[in-house]
């Protein structure tokens, strides 16, 4: 295997397609999918996104959070035992052919510590974006991100239109 896709082993690393981005309503959807899940989430917009991550791992018992949520429903969520070796469904390099429309990043959550994530954002090709402590600091990151590559829309969008008018 390759060292550029070793972290995607790990049953904590989601592989995060996004499919679509709307700069202007700050709409974004896309699939998320890793070695360690049977199917593939689809999620939309960010919130929807860390929902549904947490819920995978407290699915799969890994990363386990350090603190579990309080509940005052029979209903509501229980958290799983640890489980340090979750099942693999999929190769890393199967869900690396996975790739988003839009942009496709790795999400390596290595521990849930203090009610939130830690871990480090990669972008599709192996480089590592960023480290953060927070699921806040990963948000940020990504909407960063996503703006940039909104703004690269636009100017490409705007370049064509120039060259569409000046023909």
């Amino acid at each position: 295997m390759s060292d550029r896709i070793s972290y995607m082993r790990q049953s904590g690393c989601l592989h995060v397609c996004i499919e679509s981005i709307d700069k202007k309503s700050e709409y974004v959807a896309g699939v998320i999918s890793g070695v360690a899940l049977e199917g593939a989430y689809e999620f939309q917009g960010l919130a929807d996104f860390l929902t549904k991550a947490d819920e995978i791992f407290d699915r799969i018992g890994h990363p386990q959070a350090t603190s579990q949520p309080r509940s005052f429903l029979r209903s509501g969520r229980l958290q799983r035992p640890v489980n340090a070796h979750p099942p693999i469904y999929h190769e890393a390099e199967e869900i690396d052919k996975r790739r988003g429309s839009v942009a496709t990043w790795n999400v390596l959550v290595r521990t849930r510590a203090n009610s939130t994530w830690q871990g480090l954002l990669y972008d599709a090709e192996g480089t590592m974006l960023t480290a953060f402590d927070s699921e806040m600091q990963l948000l940020k990151s990504l909407t960063g991100l996503l703006d940039e590559l909104a703004a690269a829309a636009e100017a490409a969008e705007t370049a064509e239109t120039a060259e569409t008018d000046g023909a």
